[in-house]
């Protein structure tokens, strides 16, 4: 005998089964090669089941780019992965739509703390208190994919804030520690992204402990072969930049030289394209681990004491632009000078010169001049005197 489900237990069920996605919820996208993974959260701590879901961001993950800006200069870019951000009324009791969502950042750098938060009133544009917001994108499955990344909630977004080096007192060489992201619906608190262990043991979270500043470039890199540079004035000494490109990607490089001016200065690449003074534009060689060789002509014009040569590299990869720097330490003497021609003694031999007044050699003395005449005069006398005698 067949039982039937009473028509309101039917309803409800039918009610449920359309609430519940066709797409299972799963991990955030490995991060490119130029991402730098700081957290990966918990695929469902938000949207996990009906009684668990509430307004707010669902959180994947939070990825690093270092990179350069050319209002900015250095930045720090944190890109946000989510999905959601306003739940069915069916699943939250008919609350109504926050008025705000906000997705706050803390960090710190070398102890100092750090807070910045994305704020959206529409789910679609978003402002904040960072330097620079790039609006959200919608994410893909893996980042040479064209196939859209779909959760629970439906397409998967990122969402990115800069943070300006100069402004905040940021360098490299610092240590980035305490990450984290806390999501809200207004003033409730939502989703929470800190790489901390969960309940559920079938969610992997992963949380990068420390991240240091500049210490593995992700697009570019650049190495000189010398720290320290020892000449004369005058002379040439070549230093050789190497230029290596991170990604499987066609990028766009300069580089530029900082330093004391000077004859030299100039940079030559592989031997192919001419010199250019303190400046170059070249495509960088294409491929993971492709390098350019780039030289650098230094012709000191004046002695310079531990003075700092830096070579700065940028390389433009599309949607982020990596910038490196490299310097090294250049002292230039005066060379020298050669000393006069001495005599046998080893002393240096005297040498006259004529006496010199305004209008030229000076002229003999009258008294001088007569003194010939003088001794003829005496000596025609003794010879008169001579022969009167004879």
């Amino acid at each position: 005998m067949v039982r039937r489900l009473p028509a309101t237990l039917l309803v409800t069920l039918i009610t449920l089964m359309l609430l519940v996605p066709a797409t299972s919820a799963h991990p955030a996208r490995d991060p490119c090669d130029w991402e730098q993974r700081l957290i990966h959260d918990h695929k469902d701590d938000l949207s996990g089941s009906a009684v668990e879901k509430k307004h707010g961001h669902e959180l994947h993950a939070l990825d690093l780019v270092e990179a350069w800006d050319e209002e900015l200069g250095d930045v720090l870019a944190f890109r946000l992965l989510y999905e959601g951000g306003y739940a069915p009324d069916q699943l939250v009791g008919g609350d109504p739509k926050p008025d705000k969502l906000r997705d706050v950042l803390t960090f710190k750098a070398d102890g100092d703390t750090h807070t910045f938060e994305w704020t959206t009133t529409d789910n679609k544009a978003f402002s904040g208190t960072f330097d620079k917001i790039v609006q959200p994108k919608e994410l893909t499955k893996a980042c040479d994919s064209t196939q859209k990344d779909e959760g629970h909630l439906g397409q998967r977004y990122v969402v990115e804030g800069w943070v300006a080096f100069e402004e905040h007192g940021l360098a490299k060489g610092m240590t980035i520690k305490d990450h984290k992201v806390d999501g809200y619906a207004d003033s409730t608190k939502a989703d929470t992204m800190d790489g901390s262990a969960r309940t559920n043991e079938d969610d992997a979270s992963f949380h990068l402990a420390a991240y240091e500043i500049g210490a593995r470039p992700k697009i570019i890199d650049l190495a000189l072969d010398w720290k320290t540079v020892d000449m004369k004035v005058g002379e040439n000494k070549t230093v050789v930049a190497t230029v290596t490109n991170r990604l499987d990607k066609d990028q766009a490089a300069r580089v530029v030289y900082d330093g004391p001016a000077m004859a030299g200065g100039v940079f030559h690449l592989n031997d192919e394209i001419g010199y250019e003074r303190g400046e170059m534009a070249f495509p960088m060689a294409s491929g993971k681990g492709a390098e350019n060789s780039i030289h650098l002509y230094l012709v000191p014009e004046e002695p310079l004491s531990d003075k700092t040569v830096t070579v700065h590299l940028y390389g433009d990869m599309g949607d982020y632009t990596g910038h490196v720097t490299k310097s090294l330490t250049l002292t230039a003497t005066a060379p020298v000078q050669e000393t006069p021609p001495t005599g046998p003694s080893g002393t240096q031999e005297e040498t006259t010169t004529p006496v010199m007044d305004d209008d030229g050699p000076a002229e003999e003395s009258p008294v001088v001049a007569f003194m010939p005449l003088l001794f003829m005069a005496l000596a025609a006398l003794a010879l008169a005197r001579k022969k009167d005698g004879a």
